[in-house]
């Protein structure tokens, strides 16, 4: 184990040492340090991992264009894998690969209190999904969480927009459907050189309208302080309920498509996030990733059609908007729903 770790180090000084220099090259997706894939499965041998758009033969590229093998860095060294990926879509665009609409169904009607994997967006926006209740630790309020393009119309909303469960999509109305108003978010910064760690937001409600509680989860007692590969997750969406994975790839950096948002010729970068192979759909931005001990691991913000499922680290999302889980509900029953 020991010295698993010491050679996972030296892999990961390695791709720390190159990771500026991999992102800008020409064609790469994303970059991070990962679990290699070969003949479409996973492996346990933790390598550089570059995504690019198009892999292609490397008889068909040109010599610059070839990725090295192996990279060296004063630390260490690192094998390199390159798996193709179109960069993550925000929010998610495609359709459930299963039909789920049975399994989620309970997910897209009201619930009070709210729990993690309901329905839930900003009154303009059509659909998310509630990672947890959380409470914000300077004010005390009790509040939702989810992504800041649900909540707050990507630094668009006003504070104190209305926030509806269920979303408008799943026949969310004003006023009867208001859960409470948007408290903050993070800002998403644009331009591709500003770093971004979290597409987050919160929004307040009544004291016990929320729990740190995920459906077909149960209580989130803790927040993991880190991931590592290949470790075994779930998450729960209101598009695709609640489905299970592999964490693929750790500190990772992108700049996915922010295009159905309106800034497709703006990118964002974003680092240090987490890539699992977990099914979401359209619908689940905001879906809570939790771990096998059901500690909060990341915030779902993004998804490809090829199974790359992007999340923002959790500690980091507690941290920017300055939240701590409801304790004091996590050690509840599972809360029902309302019509």
């Amino acid at each position: 184990m020991a010295d698993d770790q010491k050679r996972n180090g030296r892999k990961e000084a390695a791709y720390r040492h190159h990771h500026a220099a991999l992102l800008n090259r020409p064609g790469v997706t994303g970059v991070g340090l990962g679990l290699r894939r070969r003949g479409g499965r996973l492996t346990d041998e933790v390598v550089v991992k570059v995504f690019v758009a198009h892999k292609r033969e490397k008889a068909d590229l040109p010599a610059s264009a070839v990725m090295p093998a192996t990279l060296e860095a004063p630390q260490g060294e690192a094998a390199v894998d390159v798996e193709e990926m179109l960069p993550p879509d925000i929010p998610p665009l495609h359709a459930p690969r299963l039909d789920t609409t049975m399994a989620a169904a309970r997910l897209r009607v009201p619930r009070r209190p709210a729990v993690g994997g309901a329905s839930v967006a900003h009154h303009a926006f059509p659909v998310g999904t509630i990672a947890l209740g959380m409470r914000h630790r300077s004010s005390g309020a009790h509040c939702i969480l989810s992504c800041n393009h649900v909540l707050s119309q990507l630094n668009a909303a006003r504070l104190g927009d209305e926030v509806l469960q269920p979303a408008p999509a799943d026949g969310g109305v004003l006023p009867l459907s208001i859960i409470g108003g948007v408290l903050g978010w993070t800002p998403v910064a644009f331009g591709g050189v500003e770093r971004n760690m979290t597409d987050a937001a919160i929004a307040t409600c009544a004291p016990g309208q929320a729990r740190s509680w995920v459906d077909g989860i149960g209580a989130i007692t803790a927040v993991a302080p880190a991931i590592a590969l290949g470790a075994r997750v779930r998450k729960v969406g209101r598009a695709t309920g609640l489905t299970s994975g592999i964490v693929t790839v750790v500190g990772a950096s992108v700049r996915p498509n922010y295009a159905p948002l309106g800034f497709g010729q703006t990118p964002a970068l974003f680092v240090n996030q987490i890539v699992a192979q977990i099914d979401c759909a359209y619908g689940d931005s905001g879906s809570l990733l939790v771990d096998e001990e059901n500690r909060a691991v990341g915030l779902l913000f993004g998804g490809t059609r090829s199974g790359h499922t992007w999340f923002n680290p959790f500690d980091a999302v507690c941290a920017a908007l300055d939240i701590a889980l409801l304790d004091e509900d996590a050690r509840r029953e599972a809360p029902g729903t309302v019509s």
